[in-house]
């Protein structure tokens, strides 16, 4: 069948909505087209089509009204919302073709989102979240069915919405796409990385500061400092800390295709994301320790309440209070110490990946419900 992926606040190669949803309906023989209101394009890879239109200087009507008319352009028998905004011109769609149309409302953040209220303060914040929260449950009420990214964003959801079928949807990464390479650690050099946006909230900070430790403390191991994704010169000042030791090397990725993420990450061994125990992060899923899973990479990360329901995680890495980086430098001292603890911890992520937290388990589940909603 036609199916849209409709989007109002991605990139149009996000990785859940290209490489996941996009690749996985297109290996079910369905036709895809993604739809996006965030920047102009006119493509096709992988043989799925791709359009969009930059809309963030036009009005939230217009935005849904040229919305619609690429929907109903495709002539869809699904559309998968991506945003609640863009859940309006699939209904508008779904009215003109009464009987042929669903929608699925994929629902991967907390709405409205805390970005959403920034500019706001007091009683004019608390009305925003008011309205914004408002119009999520109407949209999510139109929608036939709900993809959630995780189990704790659900609750909301079967509470605001309880007759719409739901499924859990997580965001595991593809096996297609993550090849598993052991660590290298020969005794002496040492990888340590940071992937993803370089922030204080983030835990970049908290990265530069371990490597500092690590490099005073074991002064005869030689540390390199990997940093993956964007702004990977956004913080100059923080690094030049870093390349005052003798032995610490500093190595700068910008952002990495989708498909040569797994590559990136072939000569590390072990990575980090102590973020903030937030609001916010607290309790979203880090995707991210799930794509150092699937690399075969030992992790040190924050503790969040997320991760509650996968202690099993533990096997291949620790989860610690962010700030409590003495317990990071005593993990990395028993890695350094016992490079044969490094491999097993390692190994033990390979076999999660394999046989728990691949995207094509949750691929042909995927499908499966998709086709159960036309029958």
């Amino acid at each position: 069948m036609k199916i849209a992926i409709v989007t109002s606040g991605h990139p149009p190669f996000d990785e859940r909505i290209f490489y996941k949803f996009g690749i996985s309906l297109k290996y079910y023989h369905h036709d895809i087209e993604i739809i996006c209101s965030t920047e102009e394009i006119n493509t096709a890879s992988e043989d799925i089509k791709i359009v969009g239109f930059e809309g963030s200087a036009i009005s939230r009507q217009v935005k849904v009204d040229r919305l619609y008319t690429e929907v109903k352009r495709f002539g869809p028998s699904l559309v998968i919302c991506c945003e609640p905004l863009t859940i309006l011109a699939a209904h508008a769609y779904r009215k003109q073709n009464p009987g042929q149309v669903k929608v699925v409302y994929d629902i991967t953040e907390y709405y409205p989102h805390q970005n959403m209220l920034n500019e706001y303060s007091g009683i004019t914040r608390l009305i925003h979240y008011i309205r914004f929260s408002l119009f999520n449950f109407y949209v999510s009420n139109l929608a036939d069915y709900l993809f959630i990214g995780e189990k704790g964003k659900a609750k909301l959801y079967n509470l605001i919405a309880p007759r719409v079928k739901k499924t859990i949807i997580g965001y595991y990464p593809p096996q297609r796409y993550f090849q598993y390479s052991p660590p290298i650690y020969d005794g002496r050099n040492f990888t340590i990385c940071y992937a993803g946006n370089i922030s204080d909230s983030g835990g970049f900070i908290r990265f530069v500061k371990l490597i500092e430790k690590a490099a005073e403390r074991f002064s005869n191991k030689i540390f390199t400092a990997k940093i993956i994704g964007d702004n990977v010169n956004a913080d100059d000042m923080l690094l030049n800390r870093l390349s005052e030791f003798q032995n610490v090397n500093i190595v700068r990725l910008g952002r990495v295709n989708y498909e040569n993420y797994s590559a990136a990450f072939k000569d590390v061994d072990l990575c980090i994301d102590l973020r903030d125990k937030n609001i916010v992060f607290n309790r979203s899923l880090p995707i991210k320790v799930f794509d150092y899973i699937a690399c075969g990479k030992p992790f040190i990360a924050s503790n969040l309440d997320s991760f509650k329901g996968f202690e099993n995680i533990k096997e291949a890495g620790l989860l610690i209070d962010p700030d409590d980086i003495d317990q990071a430098i005593d993990r990395i001292e028993l890695y350094l110490n016992n490079p044969d603890l490094l491999r097993q911890h390692s190994l033990a992520a390979n076999r999660l990946f394999k046989e728990k937290y691949n995207w094509e388990i949750l691929e042909s589940k995927l499908a499966e419900i998709i086709n159960s909603m036309f029958r």
